[in-house]
C-alpha cells in the first residue's frame, strides 16, 4: 500500500478544509439571503385594520343587507355573522364553531351567558359571549327566514352553502369581509384611505370604537383588553389600529400646555 508524502496530505486536508468553509458560507449565505426575504415580505405585509368610520360601518351593513334583499339566500347568513363578529369581540374561529345550541334553549330563549371552550395555543380557553337586544333581533330574523337551521340544535350557527347543516369554512367568512372591503373602498378619493380588511377585523373593530367612545375612562383599555382576553395591555393597544393621524394628537395637544 502506497503512502502519500506528509506534504500531500497536508495540502489534501487543506483542500477538504477550504472546501468544507465554503460549503458553509454559501449555505450561510443562502440561509440569510432568504431570511432577509421573509423579513422584507413581513415588513410589507399591511396590517389588518378594525372599521374605524361610522360611514364605513353603514357601507359594509348595508352591502350585506341589499345583498340579502336581492334575494340571496346565504345573505341572512353573512349579514348576521358580520353584525355579531363586530359587537361580540371574538376569534373568527370561535363564531364559526357556535351551533344553534350554543345559543338558543330548547325553548328557543336566548341563554344569558354563553359558554365556550376554545383552543388557543395548545391552552383550553373559556369564552363568554354575551348578546345585546339589536344582534337578538338580528339573530331572530336570520332564524325566521332559515328556520331549517333552528331544526335542530347541533346544526352550525352558519352552516355551510352544502345542506349538511355544518360550519362554513375559514375562507367563505374570509371572501365576505374582502367584499366589504371591495365595497368600501368604492367609495374612498384616496389609496390612502383606503381600508385593508380580514376576518380579524369583525373582532377588532368594537375594541377601538369603544375605546374612541371612552376616551374620558382610564380604565377602558384594560376593559377591552380583559374582553378581548389579553394577557397583555401592549396587545390590545395593538389591535386599535393607531394611524398617523390619531397619534399626530398627542402632539397637538401638548399644545395646550404652552
Amino acid at each position: 500500500m502506497s503512502i502519500q508524502p506528509i506534504e500531500n496530505r497536508c495540502n489534501v486536508i487543506e483542500l477538504d478544509f477550504k472546501s468544507k468553509r465554503n460549503i458553509n458560507n454559501n449555505t450561510s449565505n443562502t440561509s440569510n439571503r432568504g431570511s432577509k426575504k421573509v423579513k422584507q415580505r413581513k415588513e410589507k405585509r399591511e396590517p389588518v385594520q378594525p372599521i374605524k368610520l361610522q360611514e364605513d360601518l353603514k357601507i359594509a351593513k348595508e352591502y350585506l343587507f341589499n345583498r340579502k334583499v336581492r334575494g340571496n339566500p346565504y345573505a341572512y347568513r353573512d349579514y348576521t355573522l358580520f353584525c355579531l363578529g363586530i359587537t361580540v369581540y371574538k376569534r373568527i374561529s370561535d363564531l364559526l364553531a357556535l351551533t344553534v345550541g350554543d345559543i338558543l334553549n330548547e325553548d328557543m330563549t336566548f341563554k344569558n351567558d354563553i359558554h365556550i371552550i376554545t383552543k388557543k395555543r395548545q391552552k383550553d380557553e373559556e369564552i363568554i359571549l354575551t348578546f345585546s337586544p339589536k344582534i337578538k333581533e338580528i339573530l331572530r330574523e336570520y332564524f325566521q327566514h332559515n328556520p331549517e337551521i333552528v331544526s335542530d340544535m347541533n346544526n352550525a350557527l352558519f352552516p355551510t352553502r352544502q345542506s349538511n347543516m355544518k360550519s362554513m369554512c375559514y375562507k367563505t367568512a374570509y371572501n365576505i369581509i374582502k367584499d366589504v372591503e371591495e365595497e368600501i373602498n368604492k367609495y374612498k378619493q384616496s389609496d390612502n384611505d383606503k381600508v385593508h380588511l380580514a376576518t380579524h377585523s369583525m373582532r377588532k373593530t368594537p375594541a377601538y370604537h369603544f375605546v374612541q367612545k371612552h376616551k374620558d375612562d382610564q380604565y377602558s383599555i384594560a376593559k377591552t383588553s380583559k374582553v378581548l382576553g389579553h394577557t397583555k395591555i401592549d396587545t390590545t393597544l395593538h389591535y386599535l389600529g393607531l394611524d398617523k393621524k390619531e397619534l399626530e394628537e398627542c402632539y397637538t395637544f401638548s399644545d395646550s400646555l404652552l
